[in-house]
């Protein structure tokens, strides 16, 4: 009996073998996760960083001096007032947000979380913004305090969409966005200034 049953279990092991053959080894070429095909050179993007840093400093430069030639002493105070309040509350409620979504290498947060947290920090800056407004200014500098302040709420906003350019090694498109602020911003407070003769 065992010797049949021996050979029963070594004609079945045969039979499965036989049965489900070997699946042949396949290689495929799969894309890498890191693919670096549409980043930028070190040395492209400290190219397109300094060129959009230089153009929207120099756009905030003139208009600084198209303020200073057209318009008269009282508008560049009120003008300096309003930077004078908006920074600091700008730079206090930032919280390095981009610093700290451009360096989440492990992307334990995501883009939405970024955007929801910085729309309610630049909610709070203009709601503080509006607070000191009321109890301190009045007039023509409570209105450019004010107006200054939404501004820089939408800038604030905006960079986290930069942020998610720099962490992929696009400094190109943030240097067209900076310019194109730059640019539309200086075009447009100097054709409503000229026009309106007032901030």
């Amino acid at each position: 009996m065992l010797p049949n049953l021996s050979n029963n279990l070594k004609i079945s092991d045969k039979n499965m073998s036989t049965s489900h053959p070997e699946e042949p080894n396949i290689k495929m070429d799969l894309p890498k996760a890191n693919s670096t095909s549409h980043t930028l050179s070190l040395r492209a993007n400290f190219a397109w960083a300094f060129i959009g840093n230089a153009i929207a400093a120099s756009c905030t430069w003139l208009l600084l001096v198209l303020l200073t030639k057209m318009g008269d002493v009282e508008m560049v105070g009120t003008f300096s007032v309003a930077q004078a309040v908006i920074t600091p509350i700008g730079l206090l409620l930032s919280f390095k947000l981009r610093v700290v979504q451009v360096t989440d290498a492990k992307n334990d947060y995501e883009f939405g979380h970024y955007l929801a947290l910085r729309i309610f920090t630049a909610g709070a800056a203009v709601l503080v913004t509006l607070i000191i407004t009321f109890l301190c200014y009045q007039g023509q500098t409570a209105i450019v305090i004010v107006l200054l302040a939404i501004r820089y709420a939408f800038i604030s906003i905006r960079e986290v969409f930069l942020a998610v350019m720099q962490k992929v090694e696009r400094m190109d498109k943030i240097a067209i966005s900076r310019i194109l602020q730059g640019l539309l911003s200086l075009t447009m407070f100097g054709t409503i200034f000229w026009l309106s003769k007032s901030l």
